[in-house]
């Protein structure tokens, strides 16, 4: 018997995204909002309501994957990639990011921030890195910047590009090793972004959201 083969093609598909404000000539803070496993970035959006004004611009991508949270019927969720043919899933969002971003046309003088929750922290950090737009803020909301991070790229080390991590004290998803680990790893690195512990779950807090905003536009 033969054996079976693998083969990848590229093909073109429908992505969706959602903005809150208008992009105009005041403008000057574009927020790129990365949900995180299981939303959907219709719903995800609405947390970010309490930081929108006529400055700032928000905008939420899907996940390419989709399914039913419960089995076969119900709720729908999306997916940024599994562990099953990883590379390509992790390309192929960077591209549609890229994309996006492209389509935009923002205007040089904005400034970008991105905002990865949970599972989409790590595909926000990768595509901060790999984006040739310039990135102002990576934050990384309830989640950590994945293993296979460069951090001696210049984008990161950039000293426009300001970094964040934050956890809810209260965070059932990240465990007490899981935050000493990431604490350890942030105080080894040159450039250290910088750690915020919150009152809160594995969730996105209005008052924290707005207070970090606030620092981050001045």
């Amino acid at each position: 018997m033969s054996e079976t083969k693998t083969y990848h093609i590229t093909t073109q598909r429908t992505a969706r995204y959602f903005t809150l404000g208008e992009l105009n000539t005041g403008t000057k803070d574009v927020w790129i909002v990365l949900h995180g496993y299981g939303q959907l970035a219709e719903y995800f959006i609405r947390h970010f309501k309490n930081i929108q004004n006529s400055h700032n611009f928000i905008v939420a991508p899907e996940a390419l994957s989709r399914y039913y949270v419960n089995e076969n019927t119900g709720r729908v969720g999306a997916s940024w990639m599994t562990k099953d043919d990883r590379e390509h899933e992790i390309n192929d969002y960077l591209v549609y990011l890229e994309k996006i971003l492209d389509n935009l046309a923002i205007e040089k003088s904005c400034n970008i921030h991105i905002l990865g929750f949970s599972q989409g922290a790590a595909t926000a950090s990768r595509f901060a890195m790999h984006s040739k737009h310039k990135i102002h803020s990576l934050i990384c909301w309830a989640g950590f910047f994945p293993p296979d991070m460069q951090w001696d790229s210049a984008q990161y080390m950039n000293e426009e590009m300001k970094a964040y991590v934050l956890i809810g004290n209260e965070d059932s998803y990240i465990n007490e090793e899981q935050k000493i680990q990431m604490q350890k790893i942030i105080k080894s690195l040159v450039k250290q972004p910088e750690l915020i512990i919150f009152e809160g779950k594995h969730e996105i807090i209005a008052s924290t959201l707005s207070t970090l905003a606030q620092r981050i536009e001045k």
